[in-house]
């Protein structure tokens, strides 16, 4: 079975005959953020509330390598892998593991910089190297939406659990578009559910993040062109 990973939606393996052999953090559950704790001198021990749960941000290693006919092929290959690190903004990481899996979806920055393990020789080359990538946001729900001539509106809407607090949701759109919703700019219908809409200017499949405390959200959209993939990752 191969494993596909893509990088801002271009194929690492197609596009810069970048190989992963391994990777690691890709389903790990993040680290916890310490509890709020209490402590009184008169008492033994502290308070720890544990009613709110929190992660830190996922770590993602992908362990590479690429091979080349020539020198001059290895560091073109390269180079041109460099540049999707070095456009600005969030890189959009996808995996898909066969096809019985949905798409594993992913907007991470990287952590650190790339050392590339390499004999210089002449003929074939291979180098390896590491990459450390982040994701600030380790709990979110993922869709995919199907943008046609016809129908470009994306729409969705998120009924919250009982006694829930406001809190942001950061949606990324998959085009490039990013907005964090809070208190200031939800919409809501009349049950009180948050509507949240996107217009995209192409036809095309988008894949949607959205994050933020939502683990226990409801989405309701139109299933025609919308496919909710992962509710929680």
């Amino acid at each position: 079975m191969e494993v596909k990973y893509f990088l801002n939606e271009k194929n690492i393996k197609t596009n810069f005959g970048v190989y992963v052999s391994a990777s690691s953090g890709i389903l790990d559950l993040p680290d916890f953020k310490p509890p709020l704790t209490r402590e009184w001198d008169e008492e033994h021990g502290s308070v720890v509330d544990l009613d709110t749960l929190r992660l830190k941000n996922r770590e993602i290693t992908l362990e590479c390598f690429i091979n080349a006919e020539s020198n001059f092929e290895f560091i073109t290959k390269l180079n041109s892998f460099y540049s999707e690190f070095l456009k600005a903004g969030f890189k959009r990481l996808r995996i898909e593991v066969g096809s019985e899996v949905p798409p594993l979806v992913y907007d991470v920055y990287i952590a650190e910089k790339i050392s590339i393990t390499k004999k210089w020789s002449t003929g074939t080359q291979q180098g390896n190297f590491t990459i450390r990538l982040i994701d600030p946001n380790p709990r979110k729900m993922i869709l995919k939406f199907v943008a046609t001539n016809s129908v470009k509106q994306f729409e969705i809407t998120l009924r919250p659990p009982s006694g829930w607090s406001i809190s942001n949701i950061l949606s990324t759109f998959g085009d490039g578009e990013i907005k964090n919703y809070n208190e200031t700019n939800f919409e809501y219908n009349e049950d009180n559910d948050i509507i949240i809409t996107h217009n995209y200017k192409a036809a095309g499949d988008y894949y949607i993040i959205l994050s933020g405390v939502i683990d226990n959200f409801e989405p309701s959209f139109d299933l025609s062109n919308t496919e909710l993939l992962w509710q929680t990752l």
